[in-house]
C-alpha cells in the first residue's frame, strides 16, 4: 500500500509540474498551438485518470489497518485540490474574457473556496504525518 501512495502522490507531482508551462501560457494570454494544446488535454486527462484510479483502487480492495482513512484523505484531498484549480483557472479566465469584452463583473471566490472543502493547512499536515508516520517518500508537498 507504501508504494500504492507513493505512485499515486509521485504520478500526480509529475504531472502537475508537466501542466504547469501550458498554464502559465495561457495565464500570459498566449493561445496554445494545436500541439501545446494536444499536450496540455492529454495531462489533464492523465490527471483525472490518475485520481480516478486510485480512489476506485482504494474502494475496491481491503487494505491494511490504519490506511483506508488516510488513503481516503490523500484521494479526497488531491482530487479536491485539482478540482479547484480547474474551477480557479476556469474562473480566472471568464474574468479575463469579461474585461477584455468590457464587461466587469466579480468572480464569486468565496464559492470556489467553500467548494474546496479539504483543500487546506490542516488537512495538508495530516497527509504529511501520516506519509513521514508510515515512512512514505514522494515528490508531493515539496518531499
Amino acid at each position: 500500500m507504501k508504494q500504492s501512495i507513493k505512485t499515486y502522490l509521485d504520478i500526480s507531482e509529475e504531472l502537475e509540474n508537466a501542466s504547469y508551462p501550458f498554464e502559465e501560457l495561457i495565464d500570459d494570454d498566449q493561445e496554445l498551438n494545436e500541439i501545446e494544446l494536444e499536450k496540455f488535454n492529454k495531462i489533464n486527462s492523465l490527471i483525472k485518470e490518475n485520481d480516478d484510479n486510485f480512489s476506485n483502487y482504494i474502494l475496491h480492495n481491503t487494505l491494511p489497518e490504519g490506511y483506508q482513512e488516510e488513503s481516503e484523505r490523500i484521494s479526497q484531498y488531491i482530487t479536491a485540490s485539482h478540482q479547484y484549480l480547474y474551477k480557479l483557472d476556469e474562473a480566472l479566465n471568464d474574468l479575463t474574457d469579461n474585461i477584455s469584452e468590457g464587461n466587469f463583473s466579480d468572480i464569486d471566490m468565496e464559492s470556489i473556496i467553500d467548494e474546496s472543502g479539504t483543500v487546506n493547512g490542516r488537512e495538508q499536515k495530516k497527509i504529511e504525518e501520516f506519509l513521514n508516520q508510515e515512512n512514505i517518500h514522494t515528490k508531493a508537498f515539496g518531499g
